[in-house]
């Protein structure tokens, strides 16, 4: 893997970030892209290869520094979002694929035994582990499943039902619309807000101010909007 050098500019950005806010919004990002994913572990807070959302953010940022991933901040002046969509997005794709997370080694035992005691984890290296082992779940798992997902699919049809409404009340705001869109970009920051749209800080202030005031609203409206108090 090819490395770059830091300019000392880029270096004093970089010493200069709010990293504990970032490494906060990062590891949020991790864990809610691996709780839509599946995992061999079957647990969606320890991914493939023992890896967790705090170990991925952590080697992000030690690409960061180390030259390995470049950061374009005059392009990217959101760090965060940087390096949510150019570093951990791969990342977290490429550990679902990987092969630890894929595979299991299905090793030769009595056919009495149950599934689970005759199943192994496989070393990435077993080229003829291929195939995930599948355990059938239970009535009270299935039953639970059933209501996440109506509860999903409630939160999903509040969601697009508060997002519709915003739209229609502050589409004669160009500024509320402004921070509309960055909100649903994750970027919440004053002064990124301001330098992704060209507003003063004082302009981005006073219009998530107006875009609070809608957004209780329309969550007033209805009723408080599931997923959204």
């Amino acid at each position: 893997m090819e490395r770059y050098t830091l300019t000392p500019e880029t270096k004093r950005k970089l010493d200069d970030a709010n990293w504990e806010e970032i490494y906060l919004r990062l590891v949020n990002y991790v864990q809610m892209k691996g709780r839509a994913l599946k995992w061999r572990t079957g647990n969606q807070s320890d991914f493939a290869q023992g890896m967790t959302a705090e170990d991925l953010v952590q080697e992000a940022i030690k690409k960061l520094f180390s030259g390995e991933r470049v950061w374009d901040y005059e392009k990217d002046p959101d760090l965060g979002k940087f390096l949510m969509d150019s570093v951990l997005k791969s990342m977290v794709s490429n550990l679902v694929r990987s092969k630890d997370n894929t595979s299991v080694q299905i090793i030769p035992e009595e056919s009495y035994r149950p599934l689970e005691e005759v199943a192994q984890v496989a070393s990435p290296e077993d080229d003829h582990a291929t195939e995930l082992m599948v355990r059938t779940k239970n009535p009270e798992e299935i039953a639970l499943e059933n209501e996440e997902e109506r509860e999903r699919e409630n939160k999903e049809v509040a969601a697009k039902k508060i997002l519709n409404n915003l739209m229609d009340l502050g589409k004669e705001d160009k500024e509320v619309n402004l921070i509309l869109e960055c909100t649903m970009e994750g970027i919440i920051e004053p002064r990124f807000i301001a330098q992704k749209t060209g507003l003063s800080v004082k302009q981005v202030n006073n219009a998530q101010k107006r875009f609070r005031r809608l957004l209780e609203k329309v969550r007033s409206e209805l009723k408080g909007g599931v997923g959204y108090e």
